[in-house]
């Protein structure tokens, strides 16, 4: 390679690294505090901090994430949730773009209790891919999709049915997700949630199923 190609490389290369983004980085601490700092990727030119809530309904206060990172514009000013049966998981995701810099903390969005006539199969089983056993359950507020997740936590696969938010089936940031930095994204599918058919249903029979949090 010719000298004046090894230049340009060099160049180019300390151009990039002049450029490139610093930002926080930490995955789902218990405390809203981070003091590690990586250099962003090409293309990720946001800051980001997603605090994410998990809560078992009427079961005390929920438990809750900051995770700091690298992302793009697409990831900001997002807000999600996501429900199994009395379990609920929501996170909000906000930017900033500048080095070291450390994103407003927003909190996740409220969570409803208002059914919305729609009603999804809901289930959480270990050790498998695809839930063998599902029961029904009525979605509430804006979760109007049918969700199918699958993941990994320590070389252990788990499955998971319920509602979701449009714009969570419609997102490739796996930060808002359950889980914590042992936690693998395998599938996530979503579909129309099928209508409920008012005074024709019972009600929906409902049992205690937990989320894996960080151990």
């Amino acid at each position: 390679m010719s000298s004046v190609a090894v230049l340009l490389l060099l160049l180019s290369a300390g151009l990039q690294s002049a450029f490139s983004l610093e930002c926080y980085n930490c995955s789902y601490s218990t405390k809203d505090e981070c003091a590690t700092i990586n250099i962003c990727s090409n293309g990720k030119n946001q800051c980001l901090l997603t605090v994410t809530e998990s809560n078992i309904s009427n079961t005390g206060l929920p438990f809750k994430f900051f995770t700091y990172s690298c992302g793009v514009k697409e990831d900001c000013d997002k807000k999600f949730s996501m429900s199994v049966n009395n379990t609920v998981q929501r996170s909000d995701t906000t930017c900033c773009n500048t080095d070291k810099c450390k994103p407003q903390r927003s909190e996740p969005p409220k969570i409803s209790a208002q059914k919305n006539k729609l009603q999804c199969p809901y289930c959480s089983e270990s050790n498998t891919d695809k839930c063998k056993n599902t029961a029904t359950m009525e979605c509430t507020g804006d979760e109007n999709k049918c969700f199918t997740y699958s993941y990994s936590h320590r070389n252990t696969p788990y499955a998971m049915q319920g509602c979701m938010q449009t714009n969570m089936c419609e997102t490739n940031n796996p930060l808002v997700l359950p889980g914590s930095s042992q936690f693998t994204k395998k599938t996530l599918v979503c579909s129309h949630a099928p209508s409920v058919l008012p005074s024709l249903l019972g009600p929906v029979a409902y049992g205690l199923l937990l989320l894996k949090l960080i151990s």
